[in-house]
């Protein structure tokens, strides 16, 4: 049953990839992966499969053990053995470079300037990872010279909403990133669900994006910063980017 699951999970990941392999063609997939696994946890099948097994009268413990585990072969399905992704990680090329810088339209430059300040407001405010690391006031000090927040007050509700606008400097690197993604993301066929094991890896051990990310840190401020912590927020960085 639970190996079953796992191929259902897979197949679905492969129907999900987008026929038309445009520019964000990653956050198009991510998008469609999302709301085809919901739709296969809402549907109930693997719960009726489950039943089969089990043998007995329906029970509102039995269905959320049932959840459970379908819950626990999607997260091991995607987050893989030891052995698959230790050869992703051998696959992963450092010398990598884009054939071609990304250019988009309009709506499709909003969107991905959205997703840009959508990980910038995670590196500042919303990343445990972040918060806790003890140099995280000089990390913030030189995440802050990227980007520009407003902060939008609605009277009628009594709310704010907090805008991250990044700037050109980091506006460029994510658009080197995801030209990287776009180029990696040709290994699909071969890699199948792993494929997202295969781009994160390869965007972590990429030489030239992780100095050309180094480089924009360093020079926004006189603020001092190790390698180390540089390599620590770019990790971050990367591992935000992939879920958003």
């Amino acid at each position: 049953m639970l190996e079953k699951w796992k191929n259902d999970i897979k197949n679905i990941a492969l129907k999900s990839i987008p026929k038309r392999k445009g520019n964000l063609w990653m956050t198009t997939w991510v998008s469609h992966l999302e709301i085809s696994l919901n739709n296969y946890l809402c549907s109930g099948v693997w719960y009726l499969e489950f039943q089969k097994i089990i043998s007995q009268n329906h029970s509102i413990t039995q269905r959320l053990v049932a959840y459970f585990l379908v819950r626990k072969v999607i997260d091991e399905t995607f987050r893989g053995n030891f052995h698959e992704n230790r050869n992703v990680q051998e696959h992963a090329d450092p010398t990598l470079t884009p054939r071609k810088i990304i250019t988009l339209n309009q709506a499709e430059s909003q969107k991905f300037s959205y997703i840009i300040g959508w990980v910038l407001f995670k590196l500042l405010k919303r990343d445990y990872a972040m918060n806790s690391h003890p140099k995280f006031r000089v990390m913030h000090t030189l995440l802050e010279s990227l980007c520009e927040e407003k902060v939008e007050y609605t009277i009628e509700t009594r709310s704010q909403t907090t805008n991250i606008i990044p700037g050109p400097e980091f506006t460029q690197f994510m658009y080197y990133l995801e030209s990287l993604v776009i180029d990696l993301f040709k290994k699909h066929n071969e890699l199948g669900p792993n494929i997202l094991h295969y781009v994160k890896n390869s965007l972590l051990s990429n030489s030239s994006l992780n100095q050309m990310f180094i480089t924009i840190l360093k020079s926004s401020t006189d603020v001092e910063l190790g390698d180390e912590e540089c390599g620590f927020i770019y990790e971050r960085c990367i591992t935000i980017y992939m879920r958003s």
